[in-house]
């Protein structure tokens, strides 16, 4: 994924030290610098916020004594390609495309289908493929601590896949129970049956055992 990162628009952002000029005593916080390059830099994008922001100070101390020498008593560190490059691979290194509300559908998914069924999960976030699904879930199932209220989005999730495990256990039980009461029948008086137990491939006795009733 290619991130472009509007070194130009940086530098006015920077230099904009005008307050805000609404007057409003809780203005919406704006994104700028690599958070704005890269939808938001969320805490469930999962980027290196701590050193992405100090290669922001970096520049912006770096951009303004360029503009201004005399506000800085001295000269700060320079701000290099090798930075450059650094931000590039950090910002790289993040989800910048997946959105907060893409992570609520993936938390609900995951609850849904259990974390495992990837294929399936894909299928119902249209815009990521299956590899970025899994790719995602790997970064997830890592990092979640730093999400806030990671921890409540997992129990969730193993909320849901113990539901999905009870669910399956009672299907089984009673497609056990079925195939060994329609072999038993079928042992008694095998006239009783329409069909030989042991030409069905279990555990599909439930849907056989249906057809005969609709015949």
């Amino acid at each position: 994924m290619n991130i472009t990162y509007d070194i130009d628009k940086y530098y006015r952002e920077a230099l904009n030290q005008n307050p805000n000029p609404s007057g409003s005593s809780n203005p919406k916080k704006k994104l700028k610098g690599w958070r704005l390059a890269c939808n938001g830099g969320y805490d469930h994008q999962f980027f290196d916020v701590a050193k992405l922001d100090l290669l922001e100070a970096k520049e912006q101390e770096w951009v303004l004594y360029q503009a201004d020498p005399s506000k800085l008593a001295k000269a700060p560190a320079a701000f290099t390609r090798k930075d450059v490059t650094q931000r590039e691979a950090l910002m790289a290194a993040g989800f910048a495309n997946w959105s907060k509300k893409e992570f609520f559908q993936f938390i609900r998914l995951n609850e849904q289908f259990g974390r495992r069924d990837i294929e399936t999960i894909a299928q119902y976030l249209p815009n990521k493929t299956p590899q970025e699904v899994a790719k995602y879930a790997e970064a997830f199932w890592k990092k979640y601590p730093k999400i806030e209220n990671g921890q409540k989005y997992v129990e969730r999730i193993e909320k849901g896949e113990a539901d999905i495990e009870r669910r399956r256990l009672v299907q089984e039980a009673i497609d056990d129970k079925l195939y060994f009461t329609l072999k038993h029948l079928s042992v008694q008086d095998p006239s009783l049956l329409s069909f030989s137990v042991e030409d069905i491939p279990y555990p599909t006795l439930a849907s056989a055992a249906d057809s005969k009733k609709a015949s």
